[in-house]
């Protein structure tokens, strides 16, 4: 799959250190694959409930994988909520998000991609790269006022998905968020290529109710008819990557990194 276009960048430098950092951002989505190694429930449901594996069996895996979801549940409520589930926690680990999950998954191997996203925060934070964030896949529909040329609304509609975004810089450099690192899909690219990936993913029936809520959406809250609506908004269309909140803090990845580096061990790459 070309993701880039024909062009003559491939030859150049910018070009070969872009190909370089994705080569590196890729050997970090396999550590916290290889590190943090989980049974995914929702990657279950798209194998063992397809067809070919008969309805003879149906109401049993449906019942495996039933399960595996309510674990995954109570290990995220357990994380939230840990005095209430009375895990004892260091004072100092309160305020610092993940830990509690990142232990749960190395115990139970269970996770879909939020926790994949998770173990690939700790696997960055651990070798450097501090600006990286957890974000959710969100498919965008923005509204242009067509006599303005002004961003009037934005709607956003989660399309059920958790990855890692870094600029693949270490320590106290910082630059553009342009690499994705995905280790429940099981692979590492640059914005655009990761974007181009997804479109595959996703059917157009996804693309079509999203669109369809997002303009109902917009004429309820304007009150417009749909002639209206296209007499006076441009609408685009696309993916967004959203951040979750609420945000890390530099010192608490820091904090992440070292908890993970001395607990995990084998977290370099």
């Amino acid at each position: 799959m070309k993701i880039f276009g024909i062009n003559n960048s491939y030859n150049s430098p910018l070009f070969g250190s872009r190909k370089q950092e994705i080569r590196e951002a890729d050997k970090l989505q396999r550590k916290a694959r290889a590190e943090f190694p989980m049974l995914s429930q929702s990657y279950a449901d798209d194998i063992y409930l397809s067809n070919r594996y008969g309805s003879k069996n149906q109401s049993r895996l449906e019942r495996i994988t039933d399960m595996m979801y309510k674990k995954i549940k109570l290990m995220r409520e357990m994380a939230e909520f840990p005095s209430y589930y009375k895990i004892d926690i260091p004072e100092e680990e309160k305020s610092i998000p993940y830990i509690v999950n990142l232990n749960m998954i190395r115990q139970l191997k269970l996770g879909n991609c939020k926790e994949n996203a998770m173990a690939a925060m700790a696997v960055l934070t651990a070798n450097g790269y501090f600006n990286s964030d957890r974000v959710e896949l969100m498919y965008k529909m923005d509204f242009i006022n067509k006599k303005t040329g002004e961003l009037e609304a934005r709607k956003l509609y989660p399309m059920d998905h958790s990855f890692v975004i870094t600029d693949m810089q270490k320590g106290n450099k910082k630059g553009e968020q342009n690499y994705v690192i995905d280790p429940w899909l099981g692979f590492a690219d640059g914005k655009e290529g990761a974007i181009a990936r997804f479109k595959e993913i996703y059917k157009k029936r996804d693309y079509f109710e999203a669109e369809s809520f997002m303009r109902n959406m917009f004429r309820c809250d304007k009150r417009l008819s749909r002639e209206e609506l296209e007499e006076q908004y441009e609408i685009r269309t696309g993916f967004y990557f959203k951040k979750t909140e609420p945000d890390m803090t530099r010192e608490q990845k820091e904090y992440l990194g070292l908890y993970a580096r001395e607990v995990y061990k084998n977290m370099s790459v």
